[in-house]
Order: C-alpha cells, then sequence, then structure tokens
C-alpha cells in the first residue's frame, strides 16, 4: 500500500541524503560550525537550507511642475522634476547602503531592492505609477515571498504591488505608516507593519517557518492510513485536512514495504559496510555502551532503510506506528526500535515523532523550525500537587540546545531484555533550571496547546524500556490537565522559552494557540 500527498521538497541524491561514509566527509557536507555535531547522521534537512525572498520597494514621488501648497513646501528650484528625481536616487543609494549594513536571520535572502517613484503630472490629481518599476519587482517575483514598501505614499503603492502579484506586503515604522496593513488588509491581502527593525527579523522568520512547513512532506509507515494509531485515538489522521490547512505533504508505504527495504540493505554488502561504520562511530562517542556491536548494527539498518525511502519519495519528516511493527514481529525479526532512528533524524532537522502522533509533530516542526534545534517528546504525567509534569519517551536529541551546538553526551542503552533496540540515554538532571516550552496540537489540527517550565530533573538513564524522562516545573498542572482533555497523550519539549514567537506563528499560519 502506498499513497502520497503533494510536496514542495526538491529531491537529493542519495549519497547527499545519507551523508556517511568518514567524519571528514560527513563534516565536509555539513553547514559551518556542524561537524561536531551528533554523530553518524545525515547532513541537515535541506529544508533549513531554503530562504525567504524579500524585496524591498522605496516609495517616493517625483511632480512634473514645480510649485508651493498645503503638502508641499520648499524653493521653487528644489521642487522640479529634475530636483526631485536627483533627491529620491540619493535616497535611493543611501536606503540601499544601509540595508547592506543591517543583519537578517540566515533565512532570510535579500533580492535586489527597487526605487518607486510615483510621477504627479501636471494639474492632475491620479497619481502614475511607473511600469519601468512594475517591471523590476516582475523580474525577481518567483524569488519574491515578501514584498516591503517603505517611505512615500507607501499604503497606495502597497495596493498597487499587492493586486498585480498576490504576495503578502509588509512595511516597517513607529507612525503613519500602519496605514499599509489597514488598507490591504480590508481588501483581503495579507499584509504586516513590523515597530523597528528588530520586529521585522521576527515577522521574517516566522514567515519563513511558515514555508517551511509547506516544504514538509511526512513518511508515514503504517498499514491503517485513514485510522487512528491504536492506543492513541486522539492523533490526527487526516493527512489531506492537514496538507489544506498547512501545506504539508505526505508519503505512506506499508510495514511490507519497509520490510522489503530492510532485507535490501541486509543484502548490500555496500549497506552493511556502512552500518558498521555508523555503528562503531555512534559507540566511540558514547559516555558509556551497554550494548554489543552487532545489536547496534541492527537499529542503524533501520536508520538506512528509513532514510533511505525518505529519499526516494522525497520526504523530509518521518513517523512509524510501533504498535504495527510489534505485534507484526517486524520488530522483533529485525531487532530494532525505532528510537534511535527517530533522534538521529531530529538532530539533522527532520521532524520525526513515535507512533503517528501528528499531534505531535506539528508543534515539533513549529518549535524545531523556529529554535533550529532538536525536540523531545514523550508521554505526560501531571502532578498537580507540585506544579510537576513529568514527560517520558526514549527520543531524546543530542541537539537540543540548538544545531549549531555540540552534541550532548549520551549512552547506548538496549530497549530490550533481549539486549536489542538501541535508545540513547541523555541525563536531564544536567540542565536542571534550564526553561522549555511544551506543547500538543488538538485532534482538529486547528489549536496548539501550549504552557512553559523549568526542568527540575531527569530519571531512565540506567533502565531498559520505553523509560527515560524528564520532570518540568510548571505554573498550573491542574489546569494544563484539564486543558489537555481536549488535545490528548504526548506532549514535545523544547529547550527555550517560545511563547512570543508561538503567538506571531500562530497568526501568521492560522492556528489558535492555547496558553496556560
Amino acid at each position: 500500500m502506498e499513497a502520497s500527498g503533494n510536496a514542495g521538497l526538491t529531491s537529493l541524491s542519495r549519497r547527499d541524503f545519507l551523508g556517511y561514509s568518514s567524519v571528514s566527509v560527513l563534516g565536509a557536507l555539513l553547514p559551518s560550525g556542524l561537524a561536531s555535531a551528533a554523530p553518524a547522521a545525515m547532513p541537515m534537512n535541506p529544508l533549513f537550507e531554503t530562504k525567504l525572498g524579500i524585496k524591498f520597494v522605496l516609495g517616493g514621488m517625483v511632480h512634473e511642475t514645480a510649485h508651493e501648497g498645503p503638502c508641499r513646501v520648499g524653493r521653487l528650484e528644489d521642487l522640479t522634476q529634475e530636483a526631485e528625481t536627483r533627491g529620491f536616487q540619493g535616497r535611493l543609494r543611501r536606503f540601499v547602503a544601509e540595508l547592506e549594513q543591517r543583519e537578517f536571520p540566515p533565512e532570510v535572502e535579500i533580492l535586489k531592492p527597487v526605487g518607486f517613484q510615483m510621477l504627479v503630472k501636471e494639474k492632475d490629481i491620479d497619481f502614475k505609477f511607473p511600469e519601468e518599476c512594475f517591471a523590476e519587482i516582475e523580474a525577481d517575483i518567483a524569488k519574491t515571498d515578501l514584498l516591503v514598501v517603505l517611505q512615500g505614499f507607501a499604503s497606495d503603492i502597497a495596493m498597487k504591488l499587492a493586486e498585480r502579484f498576490g504576495k503578502p506586503v509588509a512595511t516597517i515604522g513607529q507612525d503613519w505608516i500602519v496605514d499599509v496593513p489597514a488598507a490591504l488588509r480590508h481588501q483581503g491581502h495579507e499584509s504586516y507593519a513590523a515597530l523597528d527593525w528588530d520586529d521585522f527579523n521576527h515577522l521574517a522568520r516566522t514567515l519563513w517557518v511558515r514555508k517551511a512547513f509547506a516544504a514538509t512532506k511526512l513518511l508515514i509507515v503504517t498499514d491503517r492510513l485513514g485510522q487512528a494509531p491504536f492506543g492513541l485515538s486522539s492523533a490526527i489522521h487526516d493527512f489531506d485536512q492537514l496538507r489544506a490547512l498547512y501545506g504539508m505533504g505526505y508519503h505512506c508505504v506499508s510495514n511490507g514495504r519497509l520490510a522489503q527495504e530492510m532485507d535490501a540493505v541486509l543484502g548490500s554488502e555496500q549497506e552493511q559496510k556502512r552500518a558498521e561504520r555508523i555503528a562503531r562511530d555512534l559507540m566511540a562517542h558514547a559516555k558509556a555502551v551497554h550494548m554489543t556491536e552487532a545489536h547496534v548494527v541492527n537499529s542503524v539498518n533501520f536508520y538506512l532503510a528509513v532514510t533511505q525511502l525518505m529519499q526516494r519519495h522525497g520526504c523530509n519528516a518521518f513517523t512509524i506506528e510501533c504498535r504495527e511493527i510489534c505485534p507484526l514481529e517486524m520488530a522483533a525479526k529485525y531487532q530494532f526500535t525505532p528510537c534511535m532512528t527517530l533522534s538521529l533524524l531530529k538532530d539533522r532537522g527532520y521532524p520525526a515523532v513515535c507512533q503517528t502522533d501528528i499531534n505531535a509533530l506539528i508543534p515539533m516542526m513549529a518549535l524545531s523550525y523556529l529554535g533550529r534545534r532538536s525536540v523531545y517528546m514523550g508521554n505526560p504525567v501531571f502532578d498537580a500537587k507540585d506544579n510537576m509534569l513529568t514527560i517520558f519517551h526514549d527520543v531524546p536529541g543530542l541537539q537540543m540546545k540548538g544545531f549549531d551546538a555540540g552534541a550532548s553526551a549520551y549512552e547506548l542503552r538496549n530497549f530490550t531484555v533481549s539486549g536489542w533496540g538501541v535508545t540513547f540515554r541523555y541525563d536531564f538532571g544536567a540542565d536542571a533550571g534550564q526553561a522549555v516550552t511544551i506543547a500538543r496540537a488538538n485532534p482538529g489540527q486547528t489549536k496548539i496547546l501550549m504552557t512553559t517550565g523549568e526542568i527540575v530533573d531527569g530519571f531512565g538513564v540506567d533502565q531498559i524500556g520505553c523509560s527515560l524522562g524528564v520532570r518540568v516545573k510548571i505554573q498550573d498542572a491542574r489546569k494544563l490537565y484539564r486543558h489537555a482533555a481536549d488535545y490528548g497523550a504526548h506532549f514535545v519539549m523544547a529547550y527555550g522559552d517560545y511563547v512570543d514567537q508561538m503567538q506571531n506563528l500562530s497568526r501568521v499560519v492560522g492556528f489558535d494557540l492555547e496558553l496556560v
């Protein structure tokens, strides 16, 4: 069984996707600062290399005749068409020079700015909009995600651009410039106003995250597409509706198809050599290893099978239903659990969730894209007496503090009594006092429940089974529990406080954010 939705991801070569032959090659494939990150993982999700194209348009006006009036004063020699044109060209040059000195988020690409100088003809109250300026914008429109109109008569220019190009239009300023979004929104166009340049950078990052959502394509391994996973009835399972809301694509493969891919990996001498190298690398970087190399290789084989399926179908997110591969005895046959693969994927920016829990995937994507970091997830336990929330699952990321940070210390421990099923063991207690954001989406796909807290301690490092966890002090566990009854089980947890950023994202993407 295979089913697919639309995708926005450019296909990768298999070699680039797997990205593993040696430590030196891995370092060469990674963006600057990532060579010391989690071992044995594929290169960063290329989605993080996509850019939000921004086209700045500097507004202005030139008059055909020199005269003073209620909206225009000065020496007549400074009010000629020639003088006004020279003055505007000077302002444009200074603006471009200032723009080059400004810092923007890494996701932003500044396209060539355009000067948009309207003409007021003699005794004519209808301003003339220059076609050559439209043509300059048109030349870059395929790469433009946001038009930014500044200065003179910005709302008039912004309206023309919105009508002609259908792109979001923004402006920046602390004064009357709010006329731009008021005018455009009233006419049904998407528009924003940033109070200052810092506010604009927040807007740009938020719009990039929305673009990243639309460029995300999920690989789902299940035999029950369109049905909620067993034991998790609240989980989103209408993937076409998910695509309509967020622009996400998906591709579904059956458990049988996954087994075929596993057999192909096992039958390939080249893939087995790669699996052995990855396993040894993981073991060499670990603080402690509680498994045999052969058992580590078994879980790496699953990782290789998954990444090959993701590459083949142009996917950059992943989920699998544990309660299907367990009774089918696939996990027992191949001696793996999905835990390590989910962790490795998240550490390279590929959102990956347990048990086909898409309610966890949506906030995981948002927090991973906003924070450029790996995001933890797990089952919640609410302690109303001490206002404590416990989250436990064996899927910690080693890049929870950022993709540009070094990998966190970890141990390798078996999931099963039999000794197989690699899990990363991370001591959350080392991060006591760390601020975190916790979230989950609702079954209707339209709301996200969110709270913040501080890590108190961790547990389960020296245990087997799904036992690793973290305890977080939150403001009101009882209230969160009551609200969770509308959202379901599993919460995601990201290091950092993302309340403001998630509020901005909710307005841009269109979901409701419920803060507790």
